[in-house]
């Protein structure tokens, strides 16, 4: 029963928007152009109607001023047709709206579409999505690739030698050890001298 209700809410709130719009149309459609308002002229005239003129000089602006910037391709080519459709008169050949739209993409993006021609705006756009994803793939074998050279070139990193202070000490007690075992001091290898003991002469005393 509740979905019914919303049902029949939203059913009911249709049929008075589209009595409305036909009482609008009636009241926009004059006799004397009956055969000749066109499916153009009724949305300018309905938009005209309904939404504020301030509004669309702010939206055109907007427009006029898009640029792709962070958005992703297909982000950028849902906001230029939303705001399209209060630029109608700019955008009125495919041409122009193609102009526009290259206009307003990425430099990156933008330099590799510049040079070439398409059929229809909808090819423009394809392009410039296939464009964007082999960027993408690009990059990312980039960043692997040197991912995987950053981590070859890493070399294991060796702790310092002693100080020059612990070398002092370790050498000083390697002197004491080497004076402690290696014995008494060799002894001279040339012969020693004969020492000749003298005595005093002796004299002759007279009694």
């Amino acid at each position: 029963m509740i979905g019914f209700a919303r049902w029949n809410a939203s059913w009911t709130l249709l049929n008075a928007m589209i009595g409305r719009g036909f009482v609008w149309f009636r009241s926009a459609k004059r006799p004397q152009d009956r055969d000749a308002f066109t499916w153009a002229q009724f949305r300018e005239n309905f938009r005209n109607h309904h939404v504020p003129a301030g509004l669309m000089k702010m939206k055109k602006k907007e427009f006029l001023s898009l640029k792709q910037g962070s958005m992703s391709v297909t982000e950028y080519r849902d906001k230029f047709l939303q705001l399209a459709r209060y630029a109608t008169a700019e955008v009125a050949e495919d041409r122009e709206k193609q102009e526009y739209f290259l206009e307003g993409l990425n430099d990156e993006i933008q330099y590799q579409l510049m040079n070439h021609t398409f059929p229809s705006f909808h090819q423009l756009v394809d392009r410039a999505l296939f464009t964007e994803r082999k960027r993408q793939e690009i990059e990312e074998r980039k960043r692997k690739y040197n991912n995987s050279s950053s981590s070859s070139n890493t070399r294991p990193r060796f702790s310092q030698g002693p100080s020059s202070q612990q070398q002092r000490a370790q050498g000083q007690q390697g002197y004491q050890y080497q004076q402690r075992y290696q014995g008494p001091p060799a002894r001279p290898m040339y012969p020693a001298q004969r020492q000749v003991q003298t005595t005093p002469p002796t004299t002759n005393q007279t009694t």
